[in-house]
C-alpha cells in the first residue's frame, strides 16, 4: 500500500519505472484519487482515507468513484479523530466496518500506536501497551488491518517482535483479515536507511501479508516529519527487487 503523495515523490526523482514495476499489481492498494497521470492505467485497488466515523459517512454519502473499493479508517491520537473514537478504538472500528460494508466496500483499519497515550497515559512501552490494551482486536470486523509499527523500524528486533505479536493478535480476532505493517522513510522526522527498512521486511515478511510504505512530508497530519526521503524508498524497492522479495 502506498499513497499518491508518495508516488509524486518518486516521480520527482525519476523513479516512475521502478514504481510501476512494484506497485502496478492488482493486489496493491493506492490511497488517494485521482492516480497520477503516469499511473492512470494501473490495475490496483484505489482507496480513500478518513479519520473519523463522520468522515466515513460523509464520503459514502457524497458518492465515491466506482474505482474506490476500500476505505482506510486512520484512527490516531490527533485532532482529526474525535476523542470518543480514540477512547474506544475497537468499538469505533466495528462501527466503521458496518458503515463501509453496508456500501459494499471493504475497511482497512489502521489504529495507531499513539492511541496508547489516550488509553494508558504515561505507559513506558507503547508497543507492549498496544498489545495488552487489546487494540489489535480492532481487526475483528476489518478486511485489512495495518500495524503502524514504523516508529520502531530503526530497531529491527523491536520492530519484528511488535509486528509479529500484533499480527498474531489481529488474526486471533479475525482469522480472515489481511495484515499489513507500516514502513516509513522518515518516521516522525527520524533518519532511517534503506538497509534498515530492508532488514525489517526480511524479519517480518513471513508474518504479514504486505506493507504500507510511507514517504511523509511536513504538514498538518505529520508536523514533525521533516523533508520527504524518496531516495530511501527507492533503495528499499531496489533491494527487494534484486532479492526477489
Amino acid at each position: 500500500m502506498i499513497n499518491t503523495g508518495a508516488l509524486d515523490q518518486l516521480q520527482q526523482i525519476d523513479a516512475q519505472s521502478l514504481a510501476t514495476q512494484v506497485f502496478d499489481q492488482p493486489q496493491n492498494f493506492i490511497i488517494g484519487q485521482p492516480l497520477p497521470s503516469w499511473a492512470s492505467n494501473w490495475t490496483v485497488n484505489q482507496v480513500v482515507t478518513e479519520t473519523s466515523l463522520a468522515g466515513i459517512s460523509q464520503a459514502l454519502g457524497s458518492g465515491l468513484s466506482p474505482s474506490i473499493k476500500d476505505i482506510v479508517y486512520d484512527l490516531e491520537d490527533w485532532s482529526f479523530s474525535p476523542p470518543i473514537e480514540q477512547q474506544n478504538p475497537v468499538a469505533s472500528t466495528t462501527a466503521a466496518a458496518a458503515l463501509v460494508h453496508q456500501s459494499g466496500l471493504e475497511l482497512i483499519a489502521t489504529p495507531a500506536t499513539d492511541l496508547v497515550n489516550v488509553l494508558s497515559p504515561g505507559s513506558s512501552d507503547k508497543y507492549a501497551s498496544y498489545l495488552t490494551l487489546g487494540i489489535p482486536a480492532a481487526a475483528q470486523d476489518a478486511d485489512v488491518f495495518e500495524i503502524q509499527a514504523q516508529g520502531s523500524e530503526m530497531n529491527e528486533a523491536t520492530y519484528a517482535a511488535f509486528v509479529t505479536a500484533a499480527a498474531q493478535a489481529a488474526r486471533l480476532a479475525n482469522p480472515k483479515v489481511m495484515v499489513l505493517a507500516g514502513l516509513s522513510t522518515n518516521p516522525n522526522g527520524q533518519q532511517v536507511t534503506a538497509q534498515e527498512l530492508y532488514a525489517d521486511v526480511q524479519a517480518t515478511r513471513n508474518v504479514v501479508d504486505g506493507y504500507w510504505l510511507n514517504i511523509p512530508a511536513d504538514g498538518p497530519y505529520c508536523p514533525n516529519c521533516g523533508t520527504p526521503q524518496p531516495g530511501v524508498a527507492v533503495g528499499l524497492l531496489q533491494m527487494l527487487q534484486q532479492t526477489g522479495s
